[in-house]
C-alpha cells in the first residue's frame, strides 16, 4: 500500500501556459495569446470541454505555439483522451526539448499508463535536469520508480529528504515519503531500515490510515503477529466511517482471523 503524492498543482501548470503564450499573435478575431489564456481560464475553473476548444483552435493557428500544444494536451488529457493529450505533449518535446513543462507533461501522460513507464522515467530525468528546484518532478519520478519496483526510488526519496526540506517540513508530505520508503525495504527485506522507516511516518502521521496498515503488514512480514493484529485493528477503527471501505475492511478481518486464530 502506498500513499499519493501530491503533484504540481495545475494553477502553476497555467501561470506556465499564460507566460510561455504571451507575444504570439494570429489573424483572426481572437489572438493566440487571447485564445490560451481564455482557454487557460476555463481549464483553471474545471470546463475542461470549452477548454479544449479554444486549444484546438490555437494550436490550428500556430502548430508550432509549444503553450498552445500543452494546454491541447492538458484538455484532452482532462476529457479522457490520454492517447491524444500524449501526442500533443510529444509535439510540445519536439519543439522545444529544453521546455520544462514540456518535458514534465510528456513524463507526467506516460507515468499514467503502466506500459510506458520507462518513457515516463527518460521525460521526468529531463525536466529534473531542467529544473532540479522543482519536487514534484522528484515525487513523480519516484512513484514511478516505486511502481516499475525499482531500487531508484529510494534515491529519488533520499533527495526529496536532503534538499527539499519545505516540502519535508509539511508532516503530512514528510510522513507519506517515509512511509514509500519503508515499503521499499519491506519488499526487499531490509527490515531494519523498513522500521526506522515506518516509525518516522507514524511518529508524523499517527492516523493516518495508510501508515497504520502498513504498521501491520511490516510487523507481520516480520512475524510478529500480535503487534500486526494491534494496528490491523488501529485502521478499522479509523476508516470504520468509510463505507466505500467494505472491500478492504472484509481482507484486513479475514487477515485478523489468520494471525490470531480467531
Amino acid at each position: 500500500m502506498k500513499l499519493t503524492l501530491k503533484m504540481l498543482p495545475f494553477c502553476l501548470m497555467a501561470a506556465l501556459l499564460i507566460s510561455c503564450g504571451n507575444g504570439c499573435s494570429g489573424k483572426s478575431s481572437l489572438s493566440t495569446t487571447e485564445l490560451l489564456n481564455t482557454g487557460t481560464r476555463l481549464a483553471k475553473e474545471g470546463k475542461w470541454k470549452k477548454a479544449y476548444d479554444y486549444a484546438a483552435v490555437a494550436v490550428k493557428k500556430e502548430p508550432g505555439n509549444v503553450s498552445a500544444q500543452l494546454l491541447l494536451a492538458l484538455t484532452l488529457e482532462n476529457t479522457d483522451k490520454l492517447p491524444r493529450a500524449r501526442e500533443a505533449a510529444r509535439k510540445a518535446v519536439e519543439l522545444s526539448p529544453e521546455n520544462f513543462m514540456a518535458r514534465y507533461t510528456l513524463g507526467r501522460l506516460y507515468a499514467a499508463d503502466g506500459k510506458t513507464w520507462q518513457d515516463a522515467v527518460v521525460q521526468l530525468r529531463e525536466a529534473h535536469r531542467l529544473n532540479p528546484r522543482d519536487v514534484s518532478v522528484l515525487l513523480l519520478l519516484a512513484d514511478v520508480y516505486f511502481n516499475m519496483n525499482s531500487a531508484d526510488a529510494v534515491s529519488c526519496y533520499n533527495q526529496i529528504i536532503t534538499r527539499h526540506p519545505e516540502f519535508m517540513a509539511n508532516k503530512q508530505n514528510a510522513a507519506a515519503v517515509w512511509n514509500q520508503l519503508a515499503v521499499i525495504y519491506t519488499r526487499r527485506d531490509m527490515d531494519r531500515e523498513a522500521a526506522s522507516c515506518i516509525r518516522q511516518a507514524y511518529s508524523l502521521a499517527p492516523e493516518n490510515p495508510h501508515i497504520l496498515l502498513n504498521f501491520g503488514v511490516f510487523w507481520e512480514h516480520i512475524k510478529r503477529a500480535d503487534r500486526a493484529a494491534a494496528y490491523y485493528r488501529k485502521y478499522l477503527e479509523v476508516t470504520s466511517k468509510n463505507p466505500e471501505l467494505a472491500a478492504k475492511h472484509a481482507k484486513i478481518n479475514a487477515r485478523l482471523a489468520k494471525i490470531t486464530g480467531h
